[in-house]
């Protein structure tokens, strides 16, 4: 019974043999709120309650937000470390991570469409930072320090996915010395040359690209065909064996 390190957590070990996480980065500074966690647990107990994983008075959304993003490795996680900071924490991060509602989501995506008709935020980067939020707070479910994840809003509660310039998409195009550069400039590595090479060359998707192999070229007359066949998904980080439209 005690206090142990696994992974990168503080996990607490019940009278029971019970494990359970307390959320809390396995960092010297954290484990005296670690400890903490275990006594309320066990005073629960002794109290004939039912023991429950639950974080610290003082552990913060501010606080968790730290130690679930410095364990996180997916595609995107640098972005949205800093729309989460930028963004959602000035206006709920002192929150108590157990005190966390739908109404304080609800209020936080409705500050940030204020900030839509000023051109301060697009609707898109709205979205981008309620869906990083979501992903954290299911990890806080996960982790049983959440009963359930709080942001459960409505589609029609969330802003359309539109650019803050719409206008900017259709013209964002390379130009024939901008893609010769990105085909044949030295200072580039070369396999990323060859796969700037291929995108520009077949119009096949990034993820297509990723996903090819040397022995996915066919010898055919009068060139030689490269088949694209599977696609790369950077978001789950996994190979899935057909393309988006599953068609090679």
């Amino acid at each position: 019974m005690g206090v142990f390190v696994r992974g990168t957590r503080y996990y607490i070990e019940l009278p029971d043999g019970r494990q359970r996480s307390t959320g809390l980065l396995a960092a010297p500074e954290n484990r005296p709120a670690a400890e903490q966690i275990l006594q309320e647990v066990l005073d629960g107990l002794a109290d004939g309650g039912v023991p429950r994983r639950t974080p610290s008075r003082a552990q913060t959304v501010r606080d968790y937000f730290s130690s679930w993003i410095a364990e996180q490795s997916y595609a995107t996680v640098r972005d949205d470390s800093t729309r989460l900071d930028r963004h959602a924490m000035p206006l709920i991060g002192d929150v108590p991570l157990s005190e966390i509602h739908p109404r304080h989501v609800r209020e936080l995506v409705d500050r940030l469409k204020a900030k839509i008709p000023t051109n301060e935020l697009a609707p898109r980067s709205v979205r981008h930072v309620y869906e990083a939020l979501k992903r954290m707070l299911q990890r806080a479910v996960d982790d049983e320090l959440l009963i359930r994840n709080p942001c459960n809003l409505r589609k029609n509660e969330l802003p359309a996915k539109v650019d803050k310039n719409p206008s900017w998409r259709p013209n964002a195009r390379f130009d024939r010395a901008e893609v010769q550069v990105l085909m044949s400039d030295l200072r580039i590595p070369e396999d990323r040359r060859v796969a700037y090479g291929i995108i520009f060359m077949t119009g096949a998707r990034i993820g297509e690209v990723i996903a090819a192999r040397w022995s996915d070229i066919q010898d055919r007359q009068p060139l030689q065909c490269l088949v694209l066949a599977r696609s790369w998904d950077t978001k789950k980080r996994k190979e899935n064996d057909h393309t988006k439209t599953h068609v090679a």
